[in-house]
């Protein structure tokens, strides 16, 4: 029996499972509390609740680090060097450097790289960077430039450097700028986790290799991931649309996953994650590295709820339920079932970091004099955690979550009705309907990519026929809270619903069901002035560019090169038994006049994937 271990740290919770890697039973199952502070904690009380370590032969992470990192701000220092064009990045630098040097779009020098500059430069860093980032104009198509620097700042400083011609092959200066400056800023914080789970692994006895999961839903090695962070940026939602592909007898659907904090929302199409070459956006930048097409919504279980004017607000920002804090304080518990609020002020709570609380809003404002506009602020900065209404909450209420002390859930929520002339049962009638508009909103938005559409419109008759426009009609739910939320939605708008078992831990699922895949561009170009049926040809491929007399030969050679690339970097990420698939598209002109197709290009995409290597056990 081959056993693999796959982790998931979500918003929330950490899960783990134990899967037999050859029946995809799940053997052992486990969850822990998603620890902000120290994600190795959450990950290591989740392995330890998992009923044995024995034998396992290979182990699948996927993580939240590099995607909050981004969102949070909280990357490193990173020192940029700009070539040939005085252009910033939109997302900070500690320190930045324009080096002279530039290429034309045949690969002709234009202006000699200046070394001596790069150097001053980089001396000039030192002590105040932990990685380097380098970008160069055309440099896709002419890295050489960049290679340069990247031996020069080796030498210079002992930092990470990041290429952006390694890191994606599209046009498009500021993109790959940005890229290649987030890509940066990850790598200390990706390869200290890392390291830290490998001592975790070690600490239980596991002996076997670690992939990491990107955000395509593939997996790599942990080494190329501490190379290239940018590739785990959505890495916990790609992790559910690979859980979601084990579904037998589904090969098209919507994936829908519900966390503590998010909604994710995903389609698999043929059997295959659905994903973009542009990447994932992450508060507004664009990764320019393939990921799934995935978007995440400020909805989930954990997601704080208001009641103001008889409507329910969402706050979307993550709050401990009453349920949980009343299981963990018990001075909330206290409060709760004495019920000693007065107004609806006294019904918010929040925990200060320096581990203060937990303080009523209006105990909150009297002890620190803050103003609402400081409370708003401390919450963003994670200074302050709020203790709130949520959907969770509204399910403990009515009886359909038992998880920690769902009494306190029904207390609070018989109070928060009190407080504004509702009862109970209305404001949980009303809960679980804003909580279905959302989610309807959620799905119109993934479908169409447009929010336009105001909330009322899904309580319009017809709605279903509005999502019909999707070919696809299927949803599976995973996360926990899905089995809960998602039957009305999917009722609601005509689509069939699959809720899988254990789809409260599918992404640790899909973290060790994932294969690793590699994709690999190669770019062929005629030359600008020879219109003949066999014109010369350039191929770019890799770090290197080749001259052909002719498109055959050139394409010949595309082909074979990308192959080697592909078959190259995917056993680099870990694949064993290597397969390759490839994509062709020429770019071809109609000569009327002559009544010929002349051949002006082609781009070839090979893909090379296969299963990780397992361990010896």
């Amino acid at each position: 029996m081959r056993l693999g271990l796959g982790i998931d740290t979500g918003g929330t919770y950490t899960d783990s499972v134990i899967l037999d890697l050859d029946t995809k039973e799940i053997i052992s199952r486990s969850k822990a509390l998603t620890t902000y502070d120290d994600l190795l904690k959450g990950i290591v009380d989740s392995i330890d609740g998992l009923r044995s370590h024995e034998n396992i032969q290979l182990v699948s992470l996927s993580t939240t680090l590099a995607t909050n990192s981004v969102v949070e701000g909280k990357g490193c220092r990173v020192g940029l060097l700009t070539i040939g064009k005085r252009i910033v990045p939109d997302l900070d630098v500690s320190s930045i450097g324009f080096v002279d040097g530039e290429f034309d779009m045949r690969g002709n020098i234009i202006t000699e790289l200046d070394e001596m500059s790069a150097t001053n430069r980089l001396t000039d860093m030192k002590g105040k960077v932990d990685s380097i980032a380098i970008c160069g104009y055309l440099s896709v198509r002419y890295p050489e430039h960049e290679n340069r620097l990247k031996g020069l700042a080796s030498e210079i400083l002992d930092v990470p450097v990041v290429c952006a011609h390694d890191l994606t092959s599209k046009l498009g200066f500021k993109e790959r700028l940005n890229t290649a400056v987030m890509n940066a800023s990850l790598i200390p914080g990706i390869i200290g986790l890392i390291s830290s789970v490998k001592d975790a692994l070690v600490e239980f006895d596991i002996d076997a290799p670690l992939m990491i999961v990107k955000g395509d839903g593939s997996v790599m090695s942990s080494d190329v991931a501490m190379e290239r962070p940018i590739d785990t940026i959505m890495s916990g939602p790609a992790s559910s649309l690979t859980g979601a592909m084990n579904v037998p007898g589904v090969t098209d659907a919507m994936v829908i996953d519900i966390g503590g904090t998010t909604t994710d929302i995903g389609m698999i199409q043929n059997g295959f994650v659905h994903t973009l070459d542009e990447g994932a956006s992450i508060c507004g930048h664009r990764t320019r590295v393939h990921a799934a097409d995935i978007c995440t919504y400020g909805l989930g279980g954990d997601t704080g709820m208001e009641l103001v004017d008889k409507r329910i607000v969402f706050s979307g920002r993550r709050s401990i339920p009453y349920c949980v804090a009343s299981s963990r304080w018990p001075s909330i518990h206290d409060r709760i079932m004495e019920r000693r609020m007065v107004s609806i002020d006294d019904c918010i709570f929040f925990i200060h970091s320096n581990g203060k609380g937990p303080l009523s809003l209006n105990e909150l404002k009297g002890e620190m004099g803050l103003s609402d506009a400081s409370l708003g602020a401390m919450e963003s900065s994670g200074s302050l955690i709020r203790i709130s209404l949520t959907p969770t909450d509204i399910l403990a209420a009515e009886g359909r979550y038992d998880w920690y002390d769902s009494t306190a859930s029904t207390v609070m929520v018989e109070l928060i009705a009190s407080f504004n002339s509702m009862t109970a049962d209305e404001l949980i009638h009303l809960a679980k309907g804003s909580v279905k508009g959302r989610l309807l909103q959620c799905i119109y938005d993934y479908i169409y990519r447009s929010d336009d559409e105001p909330m009322e419109v899904f309580g319009r008759v017809g709605q279903a026929e509005r999502y019909k426009k999707a070919d696809i009609t299927t949803i599976i739910g995973v996360g926990a809270p899905s089995g809960s939320w998602l039957p009305d939605v999917a009722d609601a708008i005509g689509y069939d619903l699959i809720i899988p078992d254990d789809f409260d831990v599918r992404n640790a699922v899909g973290a060790i069901c994932s294969r690793v895949t590699e994709y690999v561009e190669i770019i062929i170009r005629a030359a600008p002035n020879d219109f003949s049926p066999d014109p010369q040809c350039r191929v770019y491929a890799s770090d290197d560019s080749f001259y052909f007399n002719g498109k055959d030969e050139a394409m010949e050679f595309a082909k074979s090169e990308g192959i080697r690339i592909a078959t190259q970097k995917a056993k680099a990420s870990g694949a064993n038994e290597i397969e390759i698939m490839m994509k062709i598209e020429e770019h071809n002109i109609d000569d009327k006049f002559h009544g010929k197709c002349l051949f002006r290009g082609a781009d070839i995409i090979v893909k090379a994937f296969g299963d990780p290597s397992f361990g010896s056990k």
